[in-house]
């Protein structure tokens, strides 16, 4: 078998072929993220022809290491930016925009609650993951209760809870471009759907210790809460003056100061 532009022989490719084609997207101004994202393509490609296929003995992207892409700051919303944009959100698509701010769920997960799912006894709502294709149970505080229970007329069965106005269930591309469309108008135009999980996250690490924060989320990893922990120096000062023992006496200050 041999390469679509190339004389080469695929199996007679080496690693060193794939680290000159990497730094060749690199010279060509590819972003490190495109770069990366094209080794973990070939990674695939030449996983196939190993294990399907068997043309190859050894995939040679294996030992090419990963590229470091560096990642833009994430946007932080304020209590205000998030209260704006809201003004500008289509009212049929208000409830899901507030149940997306106190919940922190991704859009997916946040869009197929269902009404069985909804435990107002208990206060707690239970959701699939998606990403994780694992269940979570949602703590329902005083906020999130005002949203279900204006949408709520009887319902407890597989009936979705957010719906169109048409009562159509919501699609991701329908949230993302209303969503969009009032950050723009909010002037915020880099705002996306996942901005409030960022965002909730983020507060909510200012506050609360990354442990509380991660069952908030449904975090499978504390390492990935620890991502949105970013203090500012006014808060390491803020930390550093809190610490008091109880003053020292002066001669003894000034002893370990000339020590």
């Amino acid at each position: 078998m041999r390469t679509a532009k190339s004389d080469t022989d695929v199996a007679k490719i080496t690693p060193t072929h794939i680290n000159t084609y990497l730094d060749k997207l690199k010279s060509d101004g590819l972003k490190s993220s495109t770069r990366e994202r094209n080794r973990r393509v070939l990674r695939a490609f030449f996983s196939a022809l190993r294990r399907k296929r068997r043309i190859i003995k050894h995939n040679p992207v294996m030992d090419v290491d990963p590229i470091k892409v560096k990642r833009d700051p994430q946007l932080v919303l304020t209590r205000e930016q998030v209260q704006t944009i809201r003004q500008h959100i289509p009212e049929p698509y208000q409830p899901f925009y507030d149940w997306m701010c106190y919940s922190g769920l991704r859009v997916s997960t946040a869009a197929s609650v269902q009404w069985k799912n909804v435990n107002f006894d208990l206060r707690q709502i239970y959701v699939h993951v998606s990403k994780s294709n694992e269940p979570m149970t949602i703590r329902m505080n005083s906020r999130m209760e005002i949203i279900f229970r204006r949408l709520w007329n009887g319902q407890d069965g597989e009936e979705l809870v957010f719906v169109n106005r048409w009562g159509r269930p919501l699609t991701h591309s329908c949230i993302f471009q209303n969503f969009k469309r009032a950050a723009k108008k909010a002037g915020i135009p880099e705002f996306h759907p996942h901005t409030l999980r960022h965002t909730l996250a983020s507060h909510l690490a200012t506050r609360y210790s990354p442990w509380i924060v991660s069952q908030i989320l449904g975090h499978k990893s504390i390492t990935t809460t620890k991502t949105y922990v970013r203090p500012v120096e006014s808060e390491i000062r803020e930390a550093v003056d809190s610490i008091d023992w109880g003053e020292p006496r002066e001669e003894e200050l000034g002893r370990e100061l000339e020590l």
